[in-house]
């Protein structure tokens, strides 16, 4: 039998003048294409290195010495007997090399420490790992697929991907990892390469190739570039069959083969060699080109010049077992060239035949050696020299750190492909002017990609599965023709060419039919290779393709659809009727707020923790029940979080989207926000008498009020009148002041089954209008001012004061949670309730404004009324520090935004700018912000457990929510315990910790 196996190996003596025609031609035309030549010599011999390899040597029997070149399969989620038989193995033979499949990272790691304690000679550790530890491994990381890396145009991110896969490898012992995929995937019906290509362009494949490359190997871990001479261009699977690649032999050489040029040049320390039938390349009956001296040892180690470690693709899959003699295959592996053989389909039978192969003259005993040494050379450079066990405490969390989050986040962002624009409709600059749904294909609830849109535009959402009928589908497309615009998500696909990509021709025809009747973006959440199929729809306006479906795309994919992140992937592949590979149109961001991670901005993670520590103590303290934070940085939101719950019951978790009772806050997001807007216009002056504006002043002591002074609260108003009081019994509200129900003259309704005659905010008027003035002119805070300013507002506009706000402000803006009476515009489950009322309405106030005087003025007023979110506040105090701009649009003059936000009045002690909160005026004192902001920071708090900031030297946004007035406003465990304060200064921290100094304007104040 072994002697007609030799016979089958001999090449045919006719074909040898084409076959070394063939070769030359393949090699003169690759080493025009070479990198410049340059080799990564990162593994260089030395004489420790020889000394070593000598001596391994020496204790190597012969059947030792090819039991190194097999490398075995293990698993690392099985029980200690299996991992037992794995190692038993293992110490018999002195297997050479163990390649890692499905598992855990700690197991695995366990495992690994077991087969090297069981090993003579220490084992090289391998594992398939492509796209991350995620790929193998559960609780790992998996890093976009390499089709997705294909729309990525900087090879810098995927050598940081490199060196990151690299390190986590390494965490867990790995010394060898089967990737990059060099093919070219130029089939898109190719069953087995296609998403796990870089694309079909021969030079980005290359370029992408040698990044991922150069990264591992950068970080310890050799790199075995896959799968020789390119498995890109079949349609069929060589797990399950032979492939046969009937192309001529330009195309191999001007599409296949030229990435792994690229990879020897790159110095890569291992290729992989493919079970395909090539016969441009090898005509010879049944040469398959794992098993091929004319492709293995002619065409990659001779001709291309590879002296790196050649590695068979699995020798048990299918297109070797049904198409070889069994006894024949590690003999024709190590024959063809290859040194180490990955998988046989049984160790001692492999053993046996070698053994045979070697005694009967077919395989020379020096060759053996040659590949043992050159194994045990790279065994060297793993450092199993010194090989020492993996630490295997902590083994998740240390793969899993934030910095590879980020990146992982970086390269998703960078792969996100724009391939249809219509007019530039994306990114969408003014969706308040649209009526917009979206749709979603492949599920039936709300999840991140809903939430986001949510917080940057009103949408009403439907969906529609793969098994919805005829009716459904009909049904709902005419609900979704009177919209301006749907945002159609293809969710939930797969990556199989036999299944369409889980696209079916019915999403295909709705989504065609919905673009005939109105404006489409379509955001296909998949493989690009899918996108064929709705070729024939060109009225659609958009197209966006985000490669997968998982939570974090679905999130970036949103916010480069509103601007908040640019566009600029693209095409790895070209699909007929949409583009073609290395088109995509780039977008620039228009300064929406964007959502990241703090490692963005060089912010640890780590450290923020104790911003949840000091609100968590707060809630165990029973400072308030639940709070919402958020901070930005340079517009990009790092720390978004709600924690605790609604009430102390607990029944309502405090979530992203809540609703706050932000108290005195309206008096920056509303009444200086107008005044602001007004004073561009030229509408207002803030160095004019009140009585200017409100003529029914003129008569009273507030006639010669200067308006800077009574939004700088020096104007000697009266800090507060408690009207509610005057209305009140001792038993609760007097009925000559309310009603039950509204009936006519008793329509202001304060509170749950509570109506105040209509007339009152008439009376409320009178009194502060007869109010005393303060003797002295020093800053005392007032809510009065702003009460009449709210009605000078409604005279400059004539409009409604909360009409005028949200069309001009709110709308456009995007802060579409902002407003007054919330419980008129969301259900109640979003609004976080405040006080339990005992004294004047007696209720817990739910939807309806905590502040008495607001309430009595029907919920809309100028010092306080509104209800917000935690995103709209950031989006409005981002917008002040962007000095008036936001996504694009002007609202407010610089120069105007820079009046009211500095001290008015400091040689007076007065630290109030107009409207706004500024650092306290001395020195280390514990004022209303912390003690790290600088002198340029401004912003406001509000009673209820509200705060807002702004810091323009440090371009950071500080927005914190609570309810610390539930169920009671007394004690404020909130101040006393500083909390707002002491949570921001954590931030403070975290930016001095990345740059070894907080930034600060000229005149910071030293704190």
């Amino acid at each position: 039998m072994l002697t007609n196996t030799a016979n089958r190996l001999q090449p045919r003596q006719p074909l040898m003048k084409h076959l070394i025609l063939v070769l030359v031609s393949i090699f003169l035309a690759l080493s025009s294409t070479a990198d410049g030549g340059t080799r990564y010599r990162k593994y260089l011999p030395d004489r420790a290195e020889e000394a070593w390899v000598d001596s391994v040597m020496r204790s190597l029997s012969p059947d030792e010495r090819i039991a190194q070149l097999i490398m075995i399969r293990s698993f690392s989620g099985r029980e200690k007997r299996y991992y037992d038989s794995i190692a038993q193995i293992i110490r018999q033979y002195n297997i050479g090399g163990v390649c890692f499949f499905k598992g855990t990272p700690t197991t695995q790691a366990i495992a690994s420490n077991q087969y090297q304690k069981s090993a003579k000679t220490p084992v090289l550790v391998a594992i398939d790992g492509e796209w991350g530890l995620g790929m193998r491994l559960d609780s790992s990381m998996s890093f976009p697929r390499q089709l997705a890396l294909g729309s990525v145009g900087d090879p810098d991110l995927i050598y940081r991907m490199g060196i990151e896969i690299g390190r986590q490898l390494r965490r867990i012992g790995v010394h060898m990892n089967f990737a990059p995929v060099a093919d070219v995937n130029n089939n898109p019906r190719n069953p087995v390469i296609n998403f796990r290509s870089f694309g079909e362009d021969p030079d980005r494949v290359s370029r992408h190739s040698m990044a991922y490359i150069r990264g591992l190997q950068d970080a310890g871990v050799m790199a075995v570039a896959k799968h020789f001479p390119g498995h890109g261009d079949t349609n069929s699977d060589s797990h399950y069959t032979l492939p046969v690649i009937k192309k001529p032999l330009t195309e191999m050489q001007e599409i296949h083969l030229p990435p792994f040029k690229t990879a020897i040049d790159s110095g890569v320390a291992g290729i992989m060699v493919a079970h395909l039938a090539i016969p441009a390349l090898d005509p010879g009956n049944n040469a398959i080109s794992s098993l091929s001296p004319v492709m293995v040892n002619g065409l990659l180690i001779n001709q291309m010049g590879f002296d790196g470690l050649v590695i068979t693709d699995g020798l048990e899959m299918k297109a070797i077992a049904d198409f070889v003699h069994r006894d024949s295959v590690e003999i024709k592996a190590l024959l063809a060239g290859n040194d180490i053989l990955l998988l046989p389909v049984s160790v001692p039978r492999a053993l046996v035949n070698i053994r045979k192969a070697i005694a009967a003259g077919i395989l020379p005993p020096d060759l053996i050696d040659e590949k043992c040494r050159k194994l045990l050379r790279y065994k060297y450079r793993a450092g199993l020299n010194t090989y020492k066990p993996v630490e295997t405490r902590n083994v998740i969390r240390d793969n899993n750190t934030p910095e590879a989050e980020l990146l992982r986040r970086q390269l998703i962002e960078a792969s996100l492909t724009l391939v249809r624009n219509k007019n530039n409709l994306v990114p969408l600059q003014r969706p308040d002017t649209l009526q917009i749904a979206t749709l979603t294909f492949g599920q039936v609830s709300p999840d991140i990609f809903h939430q986001r849109f949510d917080q940057y535009a009103k949408a009403d959402h439907y969906y529609l599965t793969a098994t919805a009928n005829i009716a459904t589908s009909d049904n709902l497309l005419r609900t979704l023709n009177r919209y301006d615009m749907v945002i159609v998500a293809i969710r939930r696909t797969t990556q199989n060419p036999s299944s369409n990509y889980g696209v079916s021709r019915q999403i295909q025809q709705f989504a065609e039919a919905l673009s005939a009747k109105t404006r489409v973006v379509l955001i296909h959440f998949g493989n690009p290779y899918a996108l064929a199929g709705f070729a024939p729809a060109t009225r659609f306006e958009s197209l966006l393709l985000a490669h997968s479906d998982e939570s974090l795309t679905a999130d970036l994919s949103v916010q480069a659809l509103f601007g908040a992140i640019e566009v600029r992937g693209i095409m790895p592949v070209s699909v007929a009727g949409i583009a073609a590979a290395g088109e995509g149109l780039l977008t620039q961001p228009l300064g929406r707020l964007s959502y990241t991670t703090p490692e963005a901005v060089g912010v640890s993670s780590d450290w923020l923790r104790k911003a949840d520590s000091i609100a968590l103590d707060g809630i165990a303290r029973k400072a308030f029940p639940g709070c919402r934070i958020l901070v930005a940085i340079d517009g990009r939101v790092i720390y978004d979080k709600g924690l605790g719950f609604h009430t102390y019951d607990k029944n309502i978790q405090v979530q992203l989207n809540d609703v706050y009772d932000i108290a005195s806050l309206t008096k920056i997001t509303a009444t200086t926000l107008a005044l602001m807007r007004l004073s561009g216009e030229g509408t207002f002056d803030i160095d004019r008498k009140m009585s200017y504006y409100l003529p029914s002043l003129a008569a009273t002591n507030k006639g010669n009020l200067l308006i800077r002074e009574v939004l700088a609260h020096q104007a000697r108003l009266q800090a507060w009148i408690p009207f509610y009081r005057y209305t009140l019994k001792p038993t609760g509200p007097d009925t000559t002041y309310y009603r039950t129900k509204p009936i006519q003259g008793y329509g202001i309704e304060v509170a749950h089954n509570l109506f105040l005659r209509s007339n009152y905010p008439g009376i409320m008027a009178d009194t502060m209008a007869r109010s005393k003035l303060r003797d002295r002119q020093q800053y005392l805070y007032s809510d009065l001012g702003f009460i009449w300013l709210k009605e000078a507002i409604e005279k400059i506009t004539g409009e409604p004061y909360d009409a005028y706000l949200a069309k001009t402000f709110y709308k456009p803006l995007g802060m579409r949670s902002t407003v007054f009476n919330a419980r008129l515009h969301m259900p109640l489950s979003r609004i976080v309730p405040t006080e339990q009322d005992k004294e004047f309405r007696m209720q817990l106030l739910h939807g309806y404004v905590h502040d008495p005087a607001a309430a009595m003025m029907g919920g809309v007023a100028g010092h306080a009324g509104l209800f917000s979110t935690a995103h709209d506040l950031a989006t409005f105090m981002q917008m002040m520090l962007n000095g008036g701009m936001y996504a694009g649009i002007r609202y407010l003059d610089s120069v105007v935004v820079a009046e009211f936000t500095r001290t008015q009045f400091p040689l007076g002690g007065n630290r109030r700018a107009l409207g706004f909160d500024k650092p306290d005026l001395k020195t280390g004192s514990n004022g209303p912000a912390c003690l790290s902001v600088s002198r340029a920071s401004y912003g406001h708090s509000g009673f209820t457990g509200t705060y807002a900031w702004a810091d323009p030297a440090n371009r950071m946004v500080y927005i914190f929510l609570s309810n610390r007035v539930h169920p009671s406003a007394t004690p404020n465990l909130l101040s006393q315990l500083n909390i707002r304060q002491n949570i921001h200064e954590v931030f403070y921290e975290a930016l001095q910790r990345r740059d070894g100094k907080i930034q600060a304007d000229p005149t910071a104040v030293k704190r």
